[in-house]
Parts: C-alpha cells; structure tokens; sequence
C-alpha cells in the first residue's frame, strides 16, 4: 500500500466524525487538504460553500478567516523566528513600519508577542463586525 493510500485510508476513516462535528458547529463546508514535503498528497471537500444554492465546496473555494489571525499569525511568527528573520520581542514598529498609536510608549515598546498574547495596552474593539468580517459601525462613530 502506498504512504497516499494510507493518507487517504485515515482521512476518509474520519470523515463521519467531522460531518457530525460540522453538523453540530452549524458549519456548511470545509476543505481538508494533506500536504507533504511541499507535494499534494490528498483533497476532500465536505458540505457547501452556498447551502442556499446547494454549491458544493471545491478547491476554488475561499472561506473567511474570522478569529483565526492569530492562529495564522502566530505560526508566520514561528516561522520567522526559527529562520532568525524575528525576534518574539521583536518591535512591531520594525515589523510594520507605519504602525502608530495615540502613544509613543505603546509605538516604541509594543512586541509581537505582547499583540499575541492581548497585553498591548490596545483598545480590544474599534469597530463592530458584521458577516464576511464587514465593519458595519466604527466605534468611533457609534
């Protein structure tokens, strides 16, 4: 048997669980992909991308991050970190240039790992999110 056939024999020994985690979450679609040393190994598409229009998901398919940016975030930062590029304590202000605030202490001072661990003295909210992550009111103007 080869290494994809058995990638692919665990995948689908899976799937009923995910389809009833999905069920009970109120998740329409996912994509699993399995990849490996860079190549392609296996693609299942569970569910809708439209559940009105019964669309099914395929590879096309993109989905909103929502509250995963930190998630992704975080292993970007890993990433840099490991091939020295970063420093966790690395300034924001050397990662992001433009970055500014209402103070000099925050903008000098703030590190990477002080945003991913929400100790950066930052408001938590500056606007109200909508659907498909749309600012419906600034809270500034609320």
């Amino acid at each position: 048997m080869e290494p994809s056939d058995i990638v692919k024999a665990s995948v689908e020994s899976v799937l009923p669980t995910a389809k009833r985690l999905m069920q009970i979450a109120g998740t329409p679609g996912a994509a699993i992909a399995i990849i490996h040393n860079g190549k392609h190994i296996h693609s299942e598409y569970i569910g809708y991308r439209d559940q009105e229009l019964k669309l099914s998901v395929t590879e096309a398919t993109i989905f909103p991050c929502a509250s995963l940016t930190k998630a992704v975030i975080s292993v970007a930062m890993a990433i840099c970190v490991e091939c020295g590029k970063l420093g966790w304590d690395t300034p924001i202000k050397d990662i992001l240039p433009d970055f500014s605030t209402k103070s000099d202490i925050l903008r000098n001072h703030i590190t990477a790992v002080d945003c991913l661990s929400h100790r950066a003295g930052m408001q938590s909210s500056l606007y109200w999110l909508g659907s498909m992550n749309n600012v419906l009111v600034s809270k500034k103007t609320a």
